[in-house]
């Protein structure tokens, strides 16, 4: 995409600030289609390792914006929610001087024991809330309400 003046404009791809990380279709395009109607894009991911790679890029990438939040599904193939989680935190504790406002706040939604999650928003800084499944529109706009987008 080309700018007035004839610059690069970064797609729209770029530009989403939201993950949604589930291996159900269903549940990423329901999570979507709320959010669309809060008019926030947000991009998808399959697993753990999808994400993974997805925040990477956005991170390694100055021109991109960074993703402000991640709605996390923790059973999924490949790698599931906590060690995905666990790998963002090395992630990020690995950089010196990191600027906050690029870490992701990561959102559980699960069906799981509530309990053994609340336990884990304790262990990473990183999980900011949890949502039991199934989602629904007043959970998701509460949640993007206590966030800046």
């Amino acid at each position: 995409t080309r700018s007035n003046d004839g610059s690069r404009v970064l797609g729209d791809v770029y530009k989403r600030q939201v993950l949604i990380v589930d291996d159900e279709l269903l549940i990423r395009k329901s999570i979507k289609n709320i959010l669309r109607q809060m008019n926030i894009l947000a991009e998808e991911a399959c697993d753990g390792l999808e994400a993974l790679t997805k925040i990477e890029e956005r991170f390694e990438c100055p021109n991109c914006s960074k993703f402000l939040i991640v709605f996390m599904d923790l059973m999924m193939p490949n790698m599931d929610g906590f060690e995905t989680c666990s790998n963002l935190l090395e992630m990020f504790d690995s950089v010196t001087d990191l600027d906050q406002t690029l870490i992701p706040n990561i959102i559980i939604c699960s069906a799981h024991d509530e309990e053994s999650i609340r336990n884990s928003l304790n262990r990473n800084y990183l999980i900011k809330n949890f949502i039991p499944k199934p989602v629904g529109k007043s959970k998701i706009e509460k949640i993007i309400s206590s966030f800046n987008i």
